[in-house]
């Protein structure tokens, strides 16, 4: 059979046609003519398109890969002629590394085929070529060949890799910026926004991107900024300008620079805020048929091989007439287009151009046909349904016998992709040009050798520059003192060395003036992750650190006012309750006729002096209170406080009062409420100034009413205090809650008071996180409320039965027998008399000392039960002696109980004491029953230091 087939192609190219003697109807193959007619057509065919095919493709032998045949497009893809090549082997031409073929080989012969695999090529020029290489196993009259195709890659590759770099010099660009960047459309969406933008807003890129202004900003801010980006993507112009925005829930300033970012086509399509694919090449080729087949069933599936390659081809592929008409088209292009075969048969290639391609086309074709081939023509190609898409257009010329042109051989590739990735790129670009053009700070990059690539407009102008262009390819010593030089070369070293990005203030004095710079470094990598120089960003922090330092000594003057505001607070606080003490020890003593009894006027008259002692003390107290909430160290003690116990105690404060002016009190409380979630005796203290201002400031005869109400649904309790009295006006209500502020001044003011009390209801009622509120008509009287937080347990709780103590006799040391000896240390005569007074009359032993240094020296000379100890006294002053005490070398010193006695009462005051040593602690002007359950509560068990 071979040797018929070598007869029949000796015929065919001695002759170029099979002879035509009609006497003769067999040669000597033993084939008649028209077998070798059909045979003649079928390689004809299969010749011209092998040999007119835009796509490099060779045949060599499965045995040893020499080439049998290729065509003109695989000889200007390597730069042999087709007789150079056949014969010999791709490795004896040098087209690829040794190793590469044969893994190329070995692949083939175990596989029979090859798809899409990228190979590196060398041509005969020396020029690196990277290509798309697909081989597939064929016979050819009984000998086993391959059929290898070349896809030339190049331009792709080096797209992409333009694109990669591009990337990594963008991101290592925004990885070194220290300011907000992202982009934002038409409609208020993030698009981008980098790491700093994300930390701002309280969350991460991946959650916020893709989110909307006014899902992430409060109005009317979302509708303000929105109207700004719009504006910009309107008119196409950039704007600068400082608004405030909400970030974590803060309102907080910031200027925007907004600017607008254009498509591939100039068109703006965002605001800027400070992937071609080749497809799998699809080949089906079957083998021929068996020898044993007739002749025409092996012509007809080779026929039918050639037309599934080409109609499936990965690439499109047509035809074109001298008139630009098409005259075939492959199957891929037709689903490309939409259109079905009969449609575009006949029908001129122009009909599917746009205009712009259009123009193109006519003024390449008659060169085409002339010269006989064209490569990488782009085209806009309209499908059926109307819309575009871009293509690639390679085409060889086909020639008859004259040498006038035929038709075209025209590859077709889909670029879809390749254009978004050079979009994309475009885009990116655009990007980068925008941050760098519009950042007030000094953006530079770097190579190797520090010398400059690009710098923005800033740093240009920074240098005394007009343009960033005059800066490319100079250094740091060309335009910087060599000092700073130096050091910024050495900053450069250790970011390239390192590899880490790298953050440093500079101090640098510009003509005289001292100046600070922030400066973020950070090195930038080729594909290879290798340092291929620097990027970075220098900002003037001068107005920073000037606002800090300058911040840094106001808190330091602040400081020094609140010391010394306490420091007086406290020396007014000692200075006024130590006369009181006496005042009202003395009083209480009297009153309880401890020294014998007193006529009726002169209960009266003590009572008076009480009373008055007592009022002092609660403005005292109010002073102080209001102090301790305005330093944040008054600590609420919170339980469930039984109402109706709460009402009826605070009533009994102003019962007296209210019966000189017949006042009627009455009392109206929501059944469903037992108890309230509150510190005690801190609400009784709202409600006792409530019903003190209600008293005062109502006429005799009138009312004064406690309710205490609940609204379920806001879930809050309610106490209201409502009277009958002068009322308050409009104008004068929102002066109530401020301290020392009283509405009625004047040396013939007709009430009393501080303008205290309202001020510390607020204040109090702030702190059980509640409010107060206040209606109120002149001359019809007023309605003042507090409202708290309802607990679910107040509706359900029991009432408490209220606690009781002992007051009274001392009780002596027990098992003793014997009357407690009490060690009273203290500086000052009259309370001496008043505290030694009381002791005496309970039934106690007392020894004085008027120092802490004495009091050291009693408790050498004599053991005692318990220690009554003055803060403030001269030599050695309470909080020593306590130290000295509780570290003694002998331990029933070191254990004695001790209650520190002060008039201090300031906040943090009996921390103090505690921390010192001290088992408890009473504040001046002393309660004798307080006193007296405190020393019987350490005299009757046992203490521990």
């Amino acid at each position: 059979m071979k040797r018929r087939k070598a007869e029949a192609d000796h015929i065919i190219n001695s002759t170029g046609e099979a002879p035509e003697n009609n006497d003769v109807n067999v040669n000597k193959s033993g084939m008649d003519s028209a077998e070798i007619k059909k045979l003649r057509e079928s390689e004809n065919r299969f010749a011209t398109f092998f040999h007119s095919n835009p796509v490099p493709v060779g045949i060599t032998t499965a045995s040893d890969f020499r080439i049998v045949d290729v065509n003109d497009a695989w000889s200007r893809l390597t730069g042999f002629s087709r007789a150079e090549a056949i014969g010999h082997t791709s490795a004896e031409l040098g087209l690829a590394a040794p190793d590469t073929l044969q893994k190329m080989g070995s692949t083939v012969k175990s596989d029979g085929k090859i798809r899409n695999v990228e190979i590196p090529m060398i041509t005969r020029s020396g020029k690196e070529r990277m290509v798309l290489f697909t081989s597939e196993k064929i016979e050819i009259d009984g000998e086993t060949c391959f059929l290898n195709n070349l896809l030339d890659i190049t331009e792709q590759k080096q797209t992409e890799e333009k694109l990669r770099v591009s990337e990594e010099k963008f991101r290592g660009l925004l990885e070194s910026i220290d300011g907000v960047i992202a982009t934002i459309d038409y409609d208020g969406k993030f698009l981008y926004m980098n790491d700093i933008a994300a930390n701002w807003l309280g969350d991460t890129r991946e959650a916020l991107i893709g989110r909307n202004m006014a899902d992430i900003f409060p109005e009317p801010i979302a509708s303000g900024q929105l109207e700004k980006v719009r504006k910009v993507i309107r008119e196409d112009k950039g704007s600068i300008s400082e608004s405030m925005t909400y970030v974590r829930g803060q309102p907080r300033w910031f200027r925007n620079s907004l600017q607008p970012i254009h498509d591939i086509n100039g068109k703006v399509v965002h605001a800027l805020l400070h992937s071609t694919d080749v497809h799998e090449l699809k080949t089906t080729q079957q083998e021929l048929a068996d020898l044993n087949q007739t002749l025409e069933e092996r012509i007809r599936q080779a026929t039918s091989q050639i037309q599934d390659l080409y109609d499936n081809a990965p690439s499109g592929y047509h035809s074109l007439d001298a008139g630009g008409n098409f005259l075939i088209i492959n199957q891929t292009e037709l689903k490309w287009l939409g259109y079905q075969r009969h449609e575009l048969i006949g029908k001129p290639f122009t009909s599917l151009l746009t205009p712009a391609s259009l123009s193109v086309f006519r003024s390449n074709f008659p060169a085409f046909k002339e010269r006989g081939y064209v490569n990488d023509l782009e085209f806009e190609l309209v499908r059926k349904d109307g819309s575009v898409f871009p293509v690639i257009v390679s085409a060889t010329a086909i020639k008859d016998e004259a040498g006038n042109y035929a038709m075209s051989r025209s590859t077709v590739i889909d670029i879809t992709e390749r254009k978004q990735v050079e979009k994309k790129l475009h885009i990116r670009e655009s990007y980068l040009s925008a941050i760098i053009e519009n950042q007030p700070g000094l953006i530079w990059l770097k190579d190797v050798e520090s010398r400059f690539l690009a710098v923005n407009r800033a740093f240009a102008q920074s240098c005394g520059m007009e343009s960033p262009e005059l800066l490319s390819g100079k250094n740091d010593l060309d335009i910087w003192p060599a000092d700073l030089a130096e050091k910024y070369r050495a900053d450069d070293e250790k970011v390239i060395t390192l590899g880490k990005p790298r953050i440093v203030e500079e101090e640098i004095y510009d003509q005289g003036v001292r100046c600070w710079f922030e400066t973020f470094k950070t090195p930038v990598y080729d594909h290879q992750g290798m340092v291929i120089g620097t990027t970075g960003f220098s900002r003037d922090i001068t107005l920073r650190k000037q606002t800090e330092d300058a911040l840094k000594n106001a808190n330091t003057e602040l400081e020094h006012t609140i010391r010394l505001k306490d420091e007086f607070l406290a020396n007014m606080s000692h200075e006024l309750r130590t006369p009181l003490n006496a005042i009202l020890g003395l009083s209480e003593i009297l009153i309880r006729q401890l020294s014998g009894p007193l006529n009726e006027r002169q209960l009266r008259s003590l009572k008076t002096i009480e009373k008055s002692g007592k009022h002092l003390l609660e403005l005292i107290t109010d002073i102080l209170d209001l102090s301790k909430i305005q330093a944040n160290k008054l600590n609420l003690e919170f339980s469930f406080v039984p109402v109706a116990d709460l009402c009826e105690a605070s009533l009994i404060f102003v019962r007296e009062a209210a019966m000189k002016k017949k006042i009627s009190l009455k009392i109206m409380t929501d059944p469903g409420i037992v108890s309230v979630w509150a510190d005690g005796r801190r609400l009784k203290q709202m409600l006792i100034n409530l019903l003190s201002n209600a008293v005062k400031f109502t006429p005799d005869g009138g009312s004064v009413q406690l309710e205490v109400w609940s609204n379920i649904a806001e879930r809050t309790v309610n106490f209201s205090v409502i009277d009958t009295g002068i009322g308050i006006s409009p104008e004068n209500i929102e002066k109530l809650f401020n301290p020392f502020v009283q509405l009625q001044t004047g040396l013939n003011r007709q009430y009393e008071g501080t303008g205290l009390g309202l001020a510390l209801v607020h204040r109090l009622a702030k702190l059980h996180g509640g409010s107060i509120s206040v209606q109120s008509e002149l001359g019809k009287g007023s309605r003042f409320t507090i409202t708290l937080p309802l607990s679910d347990l107040s509706l359900n709780l029991p009432d408490t039965s209220p606690v009781t103590t002992n007051e009274g006799t001392i009780t002596a040391i027990a098992g003793s027998g014997t009357a407690p000896l009490i060690l009273v240390a203290e500086d000052n005569q009259a309370n001496i008399e008043v505290i030694t007074d009381f002791l005496e009359f309970t039934g106690c032993r007392y020894a004085v000392a008027r120092n802490g240094r004495e009091a050291l020296e009693q408790l050498q000379q004599q053991p005692v039960d318990l220690i009554l100890m003055d803060i403030q006294m001269p030599d050695v002053d309470g909080l020593e002696a306590l130290r000295r005490i509780r570290s003694h070398n002998n331990p029933q010193i070191a254990r004695i109980p001790v209650i520190a006695v002060t008039a201090l009462a300031m906040p943090g005051d009996r921390e103090q004491f505690i921390e010192a040593g001290a088992n408890d602690y009473i504040s001046k002007p002393l309660d004798l029953s307080k006193l007296s359950v405190l020393i019987n509560k350490f005299i009757s068990g046992p203490t521990t230091a």
